[in-house]
């Protein structure tokens, strides 16, 4: 890496065991420049989704903090946000900054694919339902 110009070192001259990794990078993510980790989030642009750049997030791992990152993520869950649209809009704000300061960079996505039998009554993907989607589910003849 050196010949690009890049020097790449390990943490503490060691590969980190990974509950190790997880509690330094949630602690403080003191000593680290780069790192390679993955998480998963919900679906509903809340903060649910972005709760997690929320500055008391132990998920932060980051420790990205501004205070228009905690106002447009607080904007997503507000009594305004009720309204669909609005949410929506503060959402689309929301993103647009987070692409602005790039201080996260997403390597990739992943998509989940269902497969249901006729058999099956009740299966909806819609989001508002997919809290109880497994509950509702019922085989028919």
């Amino acid at each position: 890496m050196e010949k690009i110009g890049v020097k790449v070192e390990l943490k503490d001259n060691r590969l980190q065991e990974f509950n190790s990794y997880v509690e330094q990078l949630t602690k403080d993510g003191k000593g680290w420049d780069v790192w390679l980790s993955a998480w998963s989030v919900t679906n509903a642009p809340t903060t649910g989704v972005a709760g997690s750049y929320m500055p008391n997030d132990p998920y932060n791992l980051g420790h990205f903090v501004t205070k228009e990152n905690t106002e447009l993520i607080k904007s997503l869950s507000s009594k305004a946000a009720f309204n669909e649209k609005y949410q929506l809009k503060q959402f689309h704000k929301w993103q647009d900054y987070m692409n602005k300061e790039t201080y996260i960079v997403p390597m990739n996505f992943r998509y989940n694919t269902f497969v249901f039998s006729k058999k099956l009554a009740n299966v909806s993907l819609d989001d508002k339902k997919s809290y109880n989607l497994w509950e509702n589910i019922a085989f028919t003849k």
